[in-house]
């Protein structure tokens, strides 16, 4: 049951998307683990430390995804 108006182009398409979506992904959890190493190493001297860290890394990834 082949559809007529299907092309190769679009099968690629697809797979770039995945190949991009994976690596934005990907992308995303190792700035997220960075910041949680980040934050817990700043609450070894100090709660106000910790949430400043905290609070900083929070609004750059957030800037960051909202700004597409």
């Amino acid at each position: 049951m082949a559809v007529e108006h299907s092309s190769p182009i679009i099968a690629f398409a697809f797979l770039i998307g995945a190949v991009f979506s994976a690596l934005a992904g990907y992308i995303g959890m190792k700035a997220g683990d960075k910041s949680k190493v980040r934050t817990a190493h700043a609450a070894k001297t100090s709660l106000k430390q910790a949430l400043k860290v905290s609070f900083t890394r929070w609004i750059s990834n957030g800037l960051g995804s909202v700004r597409d």
